[in-house]
């Protein structure tokens, strides 16, 4: 009796698939059940239209938001416009810089140590005009000769036309950073008559040496000391250059003043009279900056007294 069953389901299943896959078979319930699926689609999406209609409805008799969360709202939109300037203005100062009168420069300045002894600038004429271009380096005042190489000294470029200089770091770079300038100097056909090089541009030059370790943020190097008489003396003891921007703050008092530059040189010592005697600060608020002048965040570093 059991086989028997068995058989009996297994023709019913066969039948049914050979029904089901056989083409030009549909029977009377195929057609009534897709009749009753597009009858629920058709209620389904009349149920989805009253839904997002009731919720238009609901929206508008509802009252209105508060004003001080708008503010809210908004000064955070406000906020993340200025973050968003502000990193567009970081990616953007990484690319080509226009240097004045028709030349195109790719960097806006340049770093060498011992591990990277080779760059290169890429210049461009972005005049109708022939110019010729002349690279050299500027030697700094409290150097004698500037341990870099420059090649080619002068590159013709016609309208459109782009030249590469390349730097090499050629001699030992001692035991602190060195700054130094790329100096780009060209003529226009037009000049041709006038002495020297009419155009001049400069690129900053870091040599970084090899028994100085890299230091992410060597701006806490600088010393502030602050006299009784109300003398400011800053210091750079450390073996980096430090660059920065030249107005600075008392903290907490939020007094603020200007140093005469804005380029601290290992050894420095800067000594600024009169700066205010009275003060009770015990910080000094200093924006870095980089060697394009880029303004980094703000950092606080102590302020020592010194009778």
């Amino acid at each position: 009796m059991r086989d028997d069953r068995f058989h009996l389901s297994a023709q019913y299943r066969d039948s049914s698939r050979m029904t089901a896959h056989s083409p030009g078979t549909r029977t009377h319930t195929d057609q009534t059940a897709s009749e009753a699926r597009k009858t629920d689609d058709g209620v389904r999406d009349r149920d989805t239209l009253r839904v997002r209609i009731g919720r238009v409805r609901a929206a508008a008799r509802r009252p209105l938001r508060s004003p001080r969360l708008c503010r809210f709202r908004s000064s955070r939109l406000l906020k993340i416009t200025f973050l968003l300037c502000a990193l567009t203005g970081s990616l953007t100062s990484v690319g080509r810089v226009s240097a004045p009168l028709g030349l195109e420069v790719d960097r806006s300045h340049i770093y060498l140590d011992e591990s990277l002894r080779e760059d290169t600038v890429v210049v461009k004429n972005t005049t109708d005009s022939h110019l010729d271009v002349v690279a050299s380096v500027e030697v700094s005042a409290d150097s004698s000769e500037a341990p870099v190489v420059v090649w080619p000294r002068k590159s013709p470029l016609g309208p459109g036309e782009q030249a590469v200089v390349h730097v090499l770091l050629a001699n030992p770079a001692g035991s602190r950073e060195s700054l130094f300038r790329l100096r780009l100097g060209w003529l226009f056909a037009s000049d041709s008559d006038e002495p020297g090089w009419s155009h001049r541009f400069f690129l900053p030059l870091l040599v970084h040496p090899q028994g100085l370790p890299r230091s992410v943020n060597p701006w806490l190097y600088a010393h502030f000391k602050l006299k009784s008489e109300g003398d400011l003396i800053v210091e750079n003891p450390s073996g980096y250059v430090l660059s920065l921007s030249p107005t600075i703050e008392l903290m907490p008092e939020k007094k603020s003043f200007a140093l005469p530059k804005s380029i601290l040189m290992p050894g420095d010592v800067l000594v600024i009279r009169d700066v205010f005697p009275d003060v009770r600060s015990n910080a000094v608020s200093i924006t870095p900056t980089d060697l394009s002048g880029k303004l980094l965040p703000r950092i606080e570093v102590p302020l020592f007294r010194k009778s």
